[in-house]
Protein backbone atom coordinates (compact mmCIF):
# COMPACT_ATOMS: atom_id res chain seq x y z
CA UNK A 1 0.00 0.00 0.00
CA UNK A 2 1.22 3.57 -0.87
CA UNK A 3 1.58 6.34 1.57
CA UNK A 4 -0.83 7.94 -0.01
CA UNK A 5 -3.44 4.98 1.21
CA UNK A 6 -2.07 5.53 4.10
CA UNK A 7 -3.88 8.85 4.33
CA UNK A 8 -7.95 7.74 3.86
CA UNK A 9 -7.42 5.45 6.72
CA UNK A 10 -10.74 6.29 8.43
CA UNK A 11 -10.69 4.33 12.09
CA UNK A 12 -7.75 2.45 13.56
CA UNK A 13 -9.74 -0.49 15.28
CA UNK A 14 -7.00 -1.58 17.97
CA UNK A 15 -8.92 -4.84 19.14
CA UNK A 16 -5.95 -6.55 20.77
CA UNK A 17 -6.79 -9.33 23.83
CA UNK A 18 -10.48 -9.52 22.02
CA UNK A 19 -11.82 -12.66 20.88
CA UNK A 20 -12.42 -13.60 17.61
CA UNK A 21 -16.33 -12.91 17.51
CA UNK A 22 -15.90 -9.63 19.01
CA UNK A 23 -13.61 -8.56 17.04
CA UNK A 24 -15.96 -9.50 13.99
CA UNK A 25 -18.85 -7.88 15.32
CA UNK A 26 -16.92 -4.91 16.12
CA UNK A 27 -15.21 -4.47 12.30
CA UNK A 28 -18.74 -5.32 11.11
CA UNK A 29 -19.88 -2.16 12.95
CA UNK A 30 -16.95 0.33 11.98
CA UNK A 31 -16.81 -0.41 8.77
CA UNK A 32 -20.25 1.25 8.58
CA UNK A 33 -18.68 4.31 9.81
CA UNK A 34 -16.21 5.68 7.18
CA UNK A 35 -16.99 6.27 3.53
CA UNK A 36 -16.68 4.32 0.51
CA UNK A 37 -12.99 3.99 -0.78
CA UNK A 38 -11.38 4.85 3.18
CA UNK A 39 -9.59 2.55 4.46
CA UNK A 40 -9.69 0.59 8.26
CA UNK A 41 -7.20 -0.67 10.08
CA UNK A 42 -7.52 -3.65 12.31
CA UNK A 43 -5.00 -4.56 14.67
CA UNK A 44 -5.39 -7.92 16.84
CA UNK A 45 -3.00 -10.55 17.94
CA UNK A 46 -5.25 -13.18 17.91
CA UNK A 47 -4.15 -16.30 14.84
CA UNK A 48 -7.40 -17.06 13.76
CA UNK A 49 -7.77 -13.38 12.76
CA UNK A 50 -5.55 -14.65 9.68
CA UNK A 51 -7.83 -16.72 8.74
CA UNK A 52 -11.21 -14.87 10.27
CA UNK A 53 -10.32 -11.45 8.63
CA UNK A 54 -9.95 -12.45 4.97
CA UNK A 55 -13.00 -14.91 4.90
CA UNK A 56 -15.26 -11.61 6.79
CA UNK A 57 -13.95 -9.00 3.94
CA UNK A 58 -14.54 -11.41 0.96
CA UNK A 59 -18.20 -12.46 2.30
CA UNK A 60 -18.71 -8.95 2.95
CA UNK A 61 -17.29 -7.62 -0.61
CA UNK A 62 -14.72 -5.30 1.11
CA UNK A 63 -11.32 -5.58 -0.25
CA UNK A 64 -8.45 -6.30 2.48
CA UNK A 65 -5.49 -4.25 0.98
CA UNK A 66 -2.74 -5.71 3.19
CA UNK A 67 -1.94 -8.20 5.85
CA UNK A 68 1.19 -7.44 8.34
CA UNK A 69 2.44 -8.72 11.47
CA UNK A 70 4.03 -6.15 13.86
CA UNK A 71 5.70 -7.00 17.14
CA UNK A 72 3.16 -10.30 17.66
CA UNK A 73 0.40 -8.67 16.57
CA UNK A 74 -1.21 -8.26 12.99
CA UNK A 75 -1.72 -5.49 11.11
CA UNK A 76 -4.74 -5.32 8.50
CA UNK A 77 -6.00 -2.55 6.02
CA UNK A 78 -9.81 -2.96 4.62
CA UNK A 79 -10.41 -0.77 2.50
CA UNK A 80 -14.55 -0.21 2.25
CA UNK A 81 -16.10 -0.85 -1.13
CA UNK A 82 -20.05 -0.26 -0.77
Amino acid sequence: MSSESLEVIGIILDMTDKECPIVLYELNGSIKKIEVGEILKLITNRPRSLKNIPKWCLSNNHELFLMDTDNGKYVFYIKRMH
